[in-house]
């Protein structure tokens, strides 16, 4: 299904609305949850969220490098939260951030032009397979 993930974010609060291809509401993401009709909750810490449609993590703690592959570099992060990521070295940016928590697991692939944001990011939680293919469509800041 086409639809528009619509994100404001605030330093104090982030809420999502994602409507489906003729503008119904499909779920909501507020107070840490993404929640809508016919899908369980998806719990995501509001900073996490912000991190993953970022590309970015920033986590708790300094990462560790677990492994090299040519120019891409396996980051984890260990502790209150389990995360890996693999960094293209040359351009500085994620193309995969695998977040596991006791509720499952979301793996977020990116790709496209990531300049300042992801130009498109697929999510998956893994748990029970749904995905979310996201296109970047434009910014505006206040």
């Amino acid at each position: 299904m086409s639809g528009t993930l619509a994100v404001k974010e605030s330093s104090r609060a982030v809420d999502a609305t994602l409507s489906g291809q003729f503008g119904d509401v499909v779920a909501r993401y507020e107070d840490g949850a993404l929640r809508g009709n016919g899908i369980r909750p998806i719990l995501v810490a509001p900073d996490e969220l912000r991190w993953l449609l970022a590309g970015i993590w920033k986590g708790m703690q300094e990462p560790t490098v677990a492994g090299m592959d040519g120019q891409d570099a396996l980051l984890r992060w260990t502790g209150g939260e389990q995360v890996e990521a693999v960094l293209d070295l040359a351009s500085g940016r994620f193309k995969s951030l695998r977040m596991t928590r006791p509720e499952g697991a979301i793996f977020a692939t990116y790709s496209g032009d990531t300049s300042s944001r992801p130009q498109r990011i697929e999510l998956e939680d893994v748990r029970s397979g749904n995905s979310m293919r996201l296109s970047l469509v434009g910014v505006e800041q206040e």
